[in-house]
């Protein structure tokens, strides 16, 4: 009787996705890859660029290549990678992403729309001067805002500097301007 009521309040009060299979269990979005935490690496971004080798690089080409059977009738794919909470990754995951992308030949181009607290500028040490606030409020062209990384085939387009809209700026009909010329 105790080990059933240890179930029932287990299941009852504690509804955490822990792992992988749970996430499963509990719905019907395709998994494509996971990418566990690492605590080496924690000061680098571009962790698939300084360890080639390691099971986080593993986990990231195992990713691109279930991309590949994503929308296959398109050539041209965007990733959105999100979270409701900071600390979870997004920039870490975006940038070695595109990363592995660049290295197998694809061309690739990683914007940051993190327009409160921009972090891409800073891993692959770029300059914040110009970027999509910019070129959202017309002062400056796409072609001048888009940096090359020192990764092959992967070019970076900055958030650029913080405004005091953000939201008001990304809902900005030119977006949709942006996302077409890209």
């Amino acid at each position: 009787a105790l080990a059933l009521l240890l179930i029932f309040i287990r299941r009852t009060f504690f509804d955490t996705i822990d792992s992988a299979f749970d996430l499963k269990n509990q719905t019907d979005v395709p998994l494509i890859g996971v990418v566990n935490r690492d605590k080496e690496g924690r000061n680098s971004y571009l962790l698939v660029e300084s360890k080639p080798r390691s099971v986080i690089s593993e986990s990231f080409r195992s990713i691109r290549n279930n991309l590949e059977y994503l929308a296959t009738e398109t050539d041209h794919k965007v990733i959105l990678i999100t979270s409701s909470l900071v600390s979870e990754g997004k920039t870490f995951t975006s940038i070695n992403l595109a990363t592995i992308l660049a290295k197998a030949g694809r061309r690739t181009i990683l914007l940051e729309f993190d327009l409160h607290k921009p972090k891409v500028q800073k891993a692959f040490d770029m300059s914040n001067e110009k970027g999509i606030t910019t070129i959202l409020i017309g002062k400056n062209t796409l072609q001048e805002c888009i940096k090359q990384s020192p990764i092959e085939n992967l070019d970076v387009l900055v958030s650029g500097p913080i405004p005091p809209n953000s939201s008001e700026l990304i809902l900005h009909n030119t977006m949709a301007d942006l996302f077409n010329e890209l």
